[in-house]
């Protein structure tokens, strides 16, 4: 049939039916091919899914059996910075110690009035020489974390640790005021001591005071 033909009636729906049939099976077969699609992406995302769940439980699982294992390291590891600090400071402690016990030794030959108790003699040139010296060891104590003890007049003696303080006989003052026994009158020689581990003290030197007691 070319463009110049006459098609009768019958022949045209015959053609038109045929054409109609066509375009319908046409339809149908992408509607169906649009389908399979569909259901080729749902299982898709299914298996995907589940095999991200799968996945996830799985790592889940492995950081759950890793936890432990993180804390026991984080715990040895602080228990060793713990050791190590605590050695540290035990170095420390007994160096500045020897460094004190220098220093009161030190602190007899900066005094001219000493001349009498000693063997040496006590000349201007040691006492300034003592002082130099001394200095030098105050800034290490300062620089090495070494703090002060001294108490305020009036502080009970009972709320003072007895480890910080030293009520030496010949420092006693007596009384009959009930409200001033047991209380310090001054700091007559400070105290020294270190932070420890733990908000601990390290008392390194007592603290002497001068303190009232109930006279008898």
């Amino acid at each position: 049939m070319n463009e110049n033909s006459i098609l009768l009636p019958d022949q045209f729906y015959k053609d038109l039916e045929v054409f109609h049939d066509t375009m319908k099976k046409n339809h149908d077969k992408l509607v169906s091919f649009d389908s399979t699609i569909f259901e080729r992406f749902d299982s898709f995302n299914t298996v995907l899914s589940s095999t991200v769940n799968k996945n996830s439980e799985y790592f889940h699982n492995i950081y759950d059996a890793l936890i432990p294992l993180k804390q026991m390291i984080e715990k040895r590891d602080k228990e060793v910075e713990r050791l190590k600090e605590g050695y540290d400071s035990a170095v420390k402690q007994k160096i500045i110690l020897k460094l004190f016990d220098l220093k009161e030794r030190i602190e007899f030959y900066s005094d001219e009035s000493n001349n009498n108790d000693s063997s040496v003699n006590i000349t201007e040139e040691v006492v300034l020489s003592s002082k130099s010296i001394l200095k030098v060891l105050e800034y290490l104590f300062k620089t090495e974390g070494v703090k002060n003890i001294n108490f305020l007049p009036e502080s009970l003696i009972d709320e003072v640790r007895s480890n910080e303080i030293e009520l030496l006989p010949q420092n006693s003052v007596k009384t009959n005021d009930s409200n001033l026994v047991g209380k310090i009158i001054e700091t007559i020689d400070e105290g020294y001591y270190l932070d420890g581990l733990e908000g601990n003290k390290y008392i390194l030197k007592k603290a002497v005071v001068k303190y009232y007691i109930k006279e008898n």
